[in-house]
Formats: structure tokens, C-alpha cells, sequence
């Protein structure tokens, strides 16, 4: 019993001496403090690169305030029909005469024709006496004088616009008088009518 007390003892002593080969421990190093890590700038280098692509962005634009569109005026002239009438004038034809020789009753003292009336005109006037076929010199009326009116032009139309219409807007603007035929007009529309492209 005493033995094993001493043995016990010895092994003690080994270890706490580090007699044992491969059981003593092992030196250490003394390490300096520093103070807690340095985290600080890895972080802070992390952070750089996004602060700097934010720098990168450009700030979004303030938003303008909102503004009627504007557009690109599409005129079309605004078109009436008007009449136009016919044109003419008054041409004036005199009459035509013609000088003759006439048998009549001439009273002897006026020298007035009196065919038929020798008695009425002797008691009015007091005139005696009255000659029968008497050659008397006279102006014949062949043709009456009339007016002739003759058309110098027919009555036509045409379409007269003064004024153009957008179509986007309906804004109305004031224009020189421009006139065009409808009978040019309804020409052109058959012929488109009748072309292959207005066929389509």
C-alpha cells in the first residue's frame, strides 16, 4: 500500500516536473492586446463601393409640370357652295322705216289728212274745202324698235372657301379666297373612281 502511495507520488511529481517525454505542455506565446478586432474598416471598405455606385446614379429629374400637347396643324379649307349668275346684256334695235308715197284726203288750208273726217275737221276748225287722193310723202315703220337681252355666259356655281379648319383642334383660321369648280371636282372624283388605285 505504502508502494503504491509513492508511486503515486513520483507520477505527480513527473508530471508536474514534465519529466514524461511527449506529456509535458506545451510553451506559450505571448500574444500583445491589442484592443477588440479591427472590423471597423473592412466594413467601411465594404460600404464604399455601394455609397459610390449610388454616387454614380444621377438623382431623378424634379417632375415638370404638365403642359397642353402641342401638335402639328392639319388644315382643310372650308368650303360653300356658291351661285353664279348668268351674265348678260341688253342689246337695243331701232326700228326700221321706210320712205313711201300714200293717197289721202288733204284739207286745202292746214294741208292735215283728213281721210274719212273732211266734215268733223272743217266743223272744228272752220277749214272749208279738203282735196281726196292726194299723193302725200310718208315714213313707213317696217320694224318696231325693240331690246334684245343676250346671255353673254350661263349660270354656273363653284365652291368658294375664306376660311381653313384644323382637323386635330378644330381651330379656325381666315384665308385668301380660293375658288374651285364643281364640275372639276366631280371629274377628278370618277376618275379616281375608275383608276386601278381607286378601284382598291
Amino acid at each position: 500500500m505504502k508502494l503504491a502511495n509513492l508511486g503515486a507520488l513520483a507520477l505527480s511529481a513527473c508530471l508536474a516536473g514534465g519529466c514524461l517525454a511527449g506529456c509535458a505542455p506545451e510553451p506559450r506565446i505571448a500574444v500583445p492586446d491589442t484592443g477588440p478586432a479591427e472590423e471597423q474598416p473592412l466594413a467601411a471598405a465594404a460600404q464604399e463601393p455601394a455609397e459610390e455606385a449610388d454616387a454614380g446614379e444621377a438623382a431623378p429629374a424634379a417632375a415638370e409640370p404638365e403642359s397642353e400637347p402641342v401638335h402639328e396643324h392639319i388644315w382643310l379649307p372650308n368650303y360653300e357652295l356658291q351661285v353664279i349668275p348668268a351674265q348678260t346684256e341688253t342689246i337695243h334695235h331701232d326700228a326700221v322705216t321706210e320712205e313711201a308715197v300714200e293717197l289721202h284726203t288733204v284739207c286745202n288750208v292746214c294741208l292735215a289728212i283728213v281721210d274719212g273726217v273732211a266734215d268733223q275737221h272743217a266743223a272744228e276748225t272752220g277749214h272749208v274745202g279738203a282735196t281726196p287722193d292726194v299723193e302725200v310723202p310718208v315714213t313707213r315703220t317696217v320694224t318696231e324698235a325693240s331690246d334684245e337681252v343676250r346671255e353673254i355666259s350661263p349660270e354656273t356655281t363653284q365652291l368658294v372657301s375664306t376660311s381653313d379648319t384644323c382637323t386635330t383642334c378644330g381651330e379656325t383660321r381666315q384665308t385668301d379666297k380660293k375658288t374651285v369648280d364643281p364640275e372639276t371636282v366631280s371629274q377628278a372624283v370618277q376618275d379616281d373612281a375608275g383608276s386601278p388605285l381607286g378601284a382598291l
